[in-house]
């Protein structure tokens, strides 16, 4: 199979990482200098191939899902399961989103000083495969495996190198997001199992489920379970109460691609799967959902504007705004669901820049509570001055 420059340079965002990782793992770089040049690669790679395929994405129209830059390998094919790789108008900006946060990640977690660094670049490797894959999966099983890839060292990194009470919020995690994971997975494959579809990707469902139809009841208990599953995994209201506690305990590079890029799995998959498949679905659940969202928005929105720790108040404030993606997704409708992504992208290179300024912050003042801080504009005007650009990204402004 020839493959041409763009498919290599998918193909390539998503193995790089997990190679290297996996290289990491097995003692290949025996230094932490070694480590960190390994690194710089699984970074690398996926922040290039991220905006290079952006730039080149050409955005085709018409009916159904409209996927570019394909690569396939279908040596699982009579199992139904192909490694298949693509991007479309929904997947390329957070497919960018992801490489852009994963490369800021990274160099803060190479220049962190960080202990057993080369265990910690291993699992963040790792995690940013994941995180790439995700985004780039045109089928449901590696979908749902790379989720999986990108979530478990999320809990080991914080259970390892986490601030306090580290060990508690990392047990919290699991139970949290695994049973999400569940939930959703549920959902996946009654949605699989009712639709006799050859393969597990998103053309071939979307195919068969013109062809057989799906009754609306039907849809409506498949999208409520994705709805509960996803909204677990997105701190959905009132399921959020994980997210703070665990942003506030994770290191720098963690909670920057976890809240960046990690919590978009639940959202990404009712934009490019739920509500597309399940049209009658979405529509039964779309009030409630708006209920659900509120509280996201107004209830932690007073929360947030109560805190006086400023990683909590970032933390809280990533969890409000996951409302307005919600809120978008509620409309059902092709407007609502691009403005749902613009959000997320922007949401994503927003609180990742956030929470490393934040690092920053409490490197200075060796304090996150924010009546403790002052002075600082005078003593880092740098530092103040990218704060204040990270804020006014974060609330929309200008316009």
């Amino acid at each position: 199979m020839v493959m041409n420059f763009e498919e290599m340079l998918l193909l390539a965002s998503v193995v790089v990482p997990i190679f290297v990782s996996l290289c990491l793992f097995a003692g290949v770089a025996t230094t932490d200098k070694g480590a960190k040049n390994l690194a710089y690669f699984a970074f690398g790679i996926p922040f290039l191939a991220g905006l290079f395929l952006f730039v080149r994405f050409n955005g085709s129209f018409g009916p159904g899902y409209q996927f570019e830059v394909l690569f396939e390998q279908t040596g699982l094919h009579k199992m139904g399961i192909t490694f298949h790789l693509g991007l479309n108008g929904v997947s390329s900006p957070l497919f960018a989103m992801a490489g852009v946060v994963g490369l800021a990640a990274g160099l803060a977690a190479i220049h962190s000083g960080t202990e057993r660094l080369r265990l910690y670049l291993a699992l963040l490797s790792l995690m940013q495969g994941g995180l790439m894959g995700l985004f780039a999966s045109v089928d449901l099983f590696f979908y749902f495996l790379f989720h999986e890839f990108a979530l478990v060292p999320t809990f080991l990194m914080i259970g390892l190198w986490g601030g306090r009470d580290r060990r508690g919020i990392a047990l919290e995690l699991t139970i949290y997001l695994t049973l999400g994971a569940l939930i959703s997975l549920g959902g996946l494959v009654a949605l699989n199992v009712l639709v006799d579809a050859d393969k597990f990707d998103f053309p071939s469902l979307s195919a068969a489920l013109i062809e057989q139809g799906l009754g609306e009841s039907t849809q409506s208990k498949i999208f409520g379970l994705l709805l509960l599953g996803f909204g677990i995994l997105v701190a959905l209201f009132p399921f959020h109460t994980w997210a703070p506690r665990g942003y506030g305990a994770a290191p720098t590079s963690v909670a920057m691609l976890h809240a960046g890029v990690l919590k978009k799995f639940g959202l990404y998959g009712l934009v490019q799967v739920a509500v597309p498949l399940l049209p009658a679905g979405a529509a039964d659940w779309s009030q409630f959902l708006i209920w659900l969202a509120l509280g996201n928005v107004l209830f932690v929105g007073f929360v947030t504007m109560a805190q006086t720790n400023l990683k909590s108040m970032v933390g809280y404030g990533s969890v409000m705004h996951m409302g307005y993606c919600f809120l978008g997704v509620a409309a059902c409708s092709a407007l609502g669901a691009g403005s749902a992504v613009m959000l997320m992208a922007a949401h994503g290179l927003s609180v990742a820049l956030m929470f490393l300024l934040t690092t920053c912050v409490h490197r200075r003042c060796g304090t996150y509570e924010m009546d403790e801080m002052g002075g600082l504009g005078a003593k880092t005007p740098l530092l103040a001055c990218f704060f204040a650009a990270a804020v006014l990204a974060t609330i929309g402004l200008p316009g």
